[in-house]
């Protein structure tokens, strides 16, 4: 199978790291090409976080991956907000029908699964939303949630330090 898998980064810096070398080790174990796609606004390109950045910024950015390495046939694998991403890059490639862009499927690891219509809150209590704005207001410029403590993770000692 000639297939790409293009694992996209979610929004918070250190299990982003973590899962994607988990998941790039997994893909490659089983032949398939990966590429972790870092989204505009997040780890090494957080200095570009703006109020500007949205859901079609980085549907953009994994499009532009897409096709700066002329892949062929692409495996998207979301985890966390990248379901959210992977869905509308999925769209993007289904409407645009590219000659030699292929969509071979979607994977979700513990990501957003939207239906039609629906953003990152539509899943979430009025509880959950309000706490997650309040974040973003007090702690990530009014535009970012702030990464949760490792601790969050299970991770303690000098694991919860790095």
């Amino acid at each position: 199978m000639n297939t790409t898998a293009v694992p996209t980064r979610p929004e918070t810096d250190l299990p982003a790291e973590t899962v994607n070398a988990n998941l790039q080790g997994l893909l490659q174990a089983q032949g398939l090409a990966a590429h972790a796609v870092t989204l505009t606004g997040v780890g090494e390109r957080a200095h570009l976080l703006s109020g500007q950045i949205r859901l079609s910024t980085h549907i953009a950015d994994v499009l532009g991956l897409i096709d700066s390495l002329e892949l062929p046939r692409v495996l998207l694998v979301g985890h966390s907000y990248g379901g959210l991403v992977i869905t509308g890059v999925a769209d993007a490639l289904i409407k645009r029908r590219k000659p030699g862009a292929a969509l071979h499927g979607l994977v979700y690891v513990d990501a957003v699964t939207p239906h039609p219509g629906e953003s990152w809150s539509s899943q979430h209590t009025a509880e959950t939303v309000a706490a997650r704005l309040k974040l973003a207001a007090e702690q990530g410029a009014g535009v970012a949630i702030p990464p949760p403590d490792a601790a969050a993770f299970g991770l303690t000692g000098a694991d919860r330090d790095w």
